[in-house]
């Protein structure tokens, strides 16, 4: 695999040379601590301080790492980069953002953006995935069966693949339910699995040290909702709440004024035009998804892509990520051949 990979990461370096020139990259992640520290079911989320150590001194020496707020003006200009911007993000306002992440930014003088859902600032539960994965990989059970609203569903739990299926298709159902429904219901499944649900009681960060982020001078805060729920399954006065009640507490917690929003899951599914409308007539300059792929001068501020980065991202394929494959593959998806192929002939004519 190193051995394709290398001279992939070559080649669409090369062609990043001038096809970035028409791009901004954003970069999404969630944590940065050791795998020891989270349940291997959850190891995807979490990339590892050395790893993004070496990831921000890569960006470094090729992109110019700038503010999300400095990304939006280079884009809302209008006309061809002139610079390879890229803007750094973290979603879900995890503890190990400020342990681990911070000092790896300020090592690097590396702006960031956190986006955070009030709604678990200080709060002693995990999130609901956190919960439910720590219940499925403590278990000794190899198998049970549930009932998760009307339906009879059998889990398997015999080793380390039946208990990772198990665990996708549960949270596959628990992501579009109302959070008092998950909550009751991973109850019910702590009982049946016969564990105890772990509390942490800094899981999240807070307001302390949101507070020296952002006195920092290279870290900004944005929106993730108050309780990180699909915004698609809230009807519009609980959809205006989400939106109004963060930018409320930040207001009250921290005295600033955030104007920045992330989609909570921002997969395609996870936001629409009534969406979009509404983030904005609250006071949002933009909102970011987690669609795959590169952003554009002439793009939608209300659903910007992002490039998510994971646990198991080795060097090579954080690469192929920002120079352009897997945005170009996703980017094909979404927008088709004409639209890319005038970029990359505006590119060669400037």
């Amino acid at each position: 695999m190193k051995r394709l990979l290398s001279p992939l990461t070559f080649f669409t370096k090369a062609c990043g040379t001038f096809g970035l020139r028409r791009h901004a990259i954003i970069l999404a992640y969630h944590r940065v601590c050791p795998h020891t520290e989270c349940d291997w079911l959850l190891k995807d989320m979490a990339v590892q301080p050395d790893d993004f150590d070496r990831q921000l001194s890569h960006l470094k020496r090729n992109f110019d790492i700038v503010s999300l707020s400095q990304l939006l003006d280079i884009l809302s200009n209008g006309s061809r980069l002139k610079v390879r911007p890229a803007a750094i993000t973290f979603d879900d306002g995890y503890a190990d953002n400020f342990q681990y992440a911070f000092p790896i930014l300020k090592k690097h003088n590396a702006a960031a953006t956190f986006f955070i859902p009030t709604g678990f600032v200080e709060d002693s539960h995990l999130f609901w995935w956190e919960r439910l994965a720590s219940a499925i990989v403590s278990t000794s059970l190899k198998k049970a069966e549930v009932r998760i609203w009307g339906d009879s569903l059998n889990l398997k739990l015999d080793g380390t693949h039946q208990r990772s299926t198990t665990f996708k298709k549960i949270a596959a159902i628990l992501k579009y339910k109302k959070l008092t429904l998950i909550n009751d219901f991973l109850e019910n499944l702590s009982v049946l699995l016969k564990v105890t649900y772990s509390r942490f009681p800094s899981y999240t960060m807070t307001w302390n040290q949101m507070g020296e982020l952002c006195t920092s001078g290279i870290v900004g805060i944005g929106a993730h909702s108050h309780t990180h729920q699909p915004l698609t399954i809230l009807e519009d006065g609980e959809l205006v709440e989400e939106l109004n009640i963060s930018r409320k507490m930040f207001l009250d917690k921290l005295g600033i004024t955030v104007d920045c929003f992330a989609y909570p899951y921002g997969e395609v599914s996870d936001f629409n035009q009534n969406i979009k409308n509404y983030v904005h007539k609250s006071g949002y300059r933009c909102a970011l998804t987690m669609r795959q792929g590169f952003c554009y001068p002439d793009d939608d501020m209300f659903s910007l892509n992002r490039i998510g980065v994971g646990g198991f991202d080795t060097d090579e394929i954080f690469k192929t990520k920002i120079y352009g494959i897997m945005p170009f593959i996703n980017n094909l998806r979404s927008v088709g051949w004409k639209r890319l192929l005038s970029e990359r002939r505006m590119n060669l004519k400037n």
